[in-house]
């Protein structure tokens, strides 16, 4: 695990709850983007504005989208622009390796916006002789995607190269009319890195994305959709570049960083400009860490880190001035944060670790955070038990503090940072030499000082207007996750997982009332066959989600409906005719389920996908 501590941990050492998806994982499943492979994961839920390129926002145990910190190969993307969110409808998946989802208040060690947990995406590295791969696919709503990568390492160095472009030509998002709305995605993406001696080494990720997305306006007072032709223009920038260096024999490490993420939103209206934001992140941040060992005492291993980073974050919004107001502005605000971390080893079954963080911000109150973390495992009984405990911090976003254009949103300057303590604690068991693993996780989560976005002031001038308001009281979220694989076998696997979520927050008469857009219980079963040598394999997926709440926003002042239960079944095959050729296809929403994750906007039904890659051998180097 690499997300779970400031440095890589043995699995069996970790204390916090994690779920990995992997390489393997993602090549079966065969979806385009990211955010398809997340609606499995226990304690994560998806809510997306429509269809594929709309809003996806992602959200861990009952927590909001921008409390959840995304990390790209190591670069912070939550959106600064985009009230502090990251949209996970433009991550393609084609170029990625692997995705940790860690849950619960992280903010001790990555800031302050891992308040609710963390997800890690880390992107295929060269390796092995230099390797090209091109693929293509075609399918329902005219929808196409191609692309190709090539890799490879030497000696001392490595590197990876990935170019793909997504094109469909949608559906209609709205309730009414006929218009499809398309949706356009092109990413490049650049990973290598260099060795020049057996203890150093410097390490470039860049990932460059480029979308086009057809929206329907929504006119006041009813937020429902109409069909029109609105458009959203995204570039978004990521990239990292990182240095490291090892002394004593390994023992003490030293890494120094810099990332920048730069997204820009461009919004049109009938082709006409209706408004910008850009957001930008500059991060400089250096970590040490000490290895050592005292095996006269318990057989312990030690590990302690220290790190020290300065985060600038910079916010513009651009559009026409009007009766309402001038849209026109840019903030900025700067944190140093300082943290340290200790890990501690006892047998190689007890495993202890604690953090703490200090974070000084120029724009609030200076904050401290801090987590501890324990695991027991008993290799004898494939048995493990984990407990964690931490506290998180999330600063308001500059959409919360200064608005979104005055004529939508009104901002509020005087918010107060959210806070949060939480828990977990779980079991794992293993049994039949690993062919079924179970586990249970209780979790538990108390927000203070939550920022509610959609509070009606009537002072706003002219004629009042919405703003963000710190909410008295607390916010509770407590549940269950269940997770469950067998292998029942040697080709078969199954993996089920199911969460319980009761997440409330205070109501305007202090009594708790059910957050919108989070269902009570969430369930997924995924089967993979392989056969034929596994040259040929069948995935098979099933994604339930229970009913919930949403808001309706043609009524003002807004009620609440409950949305119905879906269920959406995918299933995707392939076949490698030899070690050059492999065809592929999925079907998704298999049943044509006609659902709704957000109220008001649609969704597609069933569509079917298929497509070949090529792998040209180069030969021996």
């Amino acid at each position: 695990m690499v997300t779970a501590s400031r440095t890589p941990v043995p699995a069996n050492a970790v204390g916090s709850s994690v779920t990995v998806i992997t390489r393997e994982e993602i090549e079966q499943r065969q979806y385009a983007f990211v955010s398809d492979l997340l609606d499995s994961v226990p304690g994560v839920d998806i809510s997306r504005l429509g269809p594929v390129g709309t809003l996806s926002q992602v959200r861990v145990r009952g927590g909001e989208a921008n409390q959840t910190l995304v990390l790209i190969d190591g670069v912070e993307a939550n959106d600064v622009a985009q009230d502090g969110q990251f949209n996970f409808a433009h991550l393609q998946a084609n170029d990625v390796e692997r995705i940790e989802v860690l849950r619960g208040a992280q903010s001790s060690i990555w800031g302050a916006d891992a308040l609710s947990g963390v997800i890690n995406v880390i992107t295929r590295k060269g390796a092995g002789k230099p390797r090209l791969s091109i693929f293509g696919n075609y399918g329902s709503f005219s929808t196409t995607q191609g692309g190709g990568s090539i890799s490879g390492a030497g000696e001392n160095y490595n590197f990876a190269l990935n170019g793909s472009y997504y094109s469909t030509g949608g559906i209609n998002i709205a309730e009414v009319g006929d218009e499809d709305d398309g949706y356009e995605n092109g990413t490049v993406t650049f990973r290598g890195g260099y060795v020049p001696t057996d203890n150093s080494g410097l390490d470039l990720v860049v990932r460059y994305t480029d979308t086009k997305v057809e929206l329907d306006p929504s006119p006041f007072p009813a937020f429902i959709p109409a069909d029109g032709d609105d458009e959203t223009d995204t570039d978004q920038l990521y990239s990292r570049v990182q240095a490291h260096a090892d002394f004593l024999d390994g023992h003490w490490e030293h890494l120094i960083g810099s990332s920048l993420s730069n997204t820009d939103n461009e919004n049109f209206s009938n082709g006409i400009d209706a408004g910008s934001t850009e957001g930008r992140k500059f991060r400089l941040d250096y970590q040490t860490n000490v290895y050592f060992d005292t095996p006269e005492f318990a057989s312990a291993s030690h590990t302690l880190t220290f790190l020290v980073d300065r985060e600038l974050d910079q916010y513009s919004q651009r559009g026409a001035a009007s009766f309402f107001g001038n849209p026109n502005q840019d903030q900025s605000e700067t944190t140093i944060g300082y943290a340290i971390e200790y890990r501690l080893g006892l047998w190689d079954r007890v495993f202890l670790s604690g953090a703490v963080r200090w974070d000084d911000n120029d724009k609030f109150d200076n904050s401290t955070t801090g987590r501890g973390t324990a695991a027991y495992d008993f290799p004898q009984h494939g048995t493990r038990l984990r407990a964690s405990y931490g506290t998180g911090v999330k600063n308001p976003t500059f959409t919360e503090r200064f608005g979104f254009f005055p004529d939508t949103f009104a901002g509020n300057p005087g918010l107060s940072p959210e806070r949060s303590e939480s828990w977990d604690v779980g079991i794992e068991q293993r049994l039949f030499d690993d062919r079924l693993f179970a586990g249970v996780t209780y979790f538990s989560e108390d927000l203070e000082d939550e920022i509610n976005g959609f509070v009606f002031d009537p002072a706003i001038p002219p004629f009042g207007g919405f703003t963000a308001a710190n909410v008295d009281g607390t916010s509770e979220r407590d549940g269950v996750e269940f997770i469950l694989e067998a292998r029942p076998l040697p080709a078969l696997t199954l993996t089920g997982s199911y969460t319980y979520l009761d997440a409330t927050e205070p109501d305007l008469s202090g009594s708790q009332a059910r957050e919108i857009r989070r269902p009570k219980n969430t369930a997924s079963l995924v089967a993979n066959l392989g056969f034929l040598d596994n040259r040929a394999n069948v995935n098979f997926s099933l994604d339930y989600t229970g009913e919930f709440k949403d808001n309706n926003f043609a009524m003002f002042p807004a009620t609440v409906e409950t949305m119905d239960s879906f269920v959406i079944i995918n299933v995707a095959t392939s076949y490698r005719i030899n070690n050059f050729i492999s065809i592929f296809g999925r079907v998704e929403n298999l049943a044509d389920e006609n659902y709704q994750e957000v109220f008001g906007f649609e969704t597609p039904g069933i569509a079917a996908f298929a497509g070949i890659r090529l792998t040209p051998d180069f030969g021996t180097p």
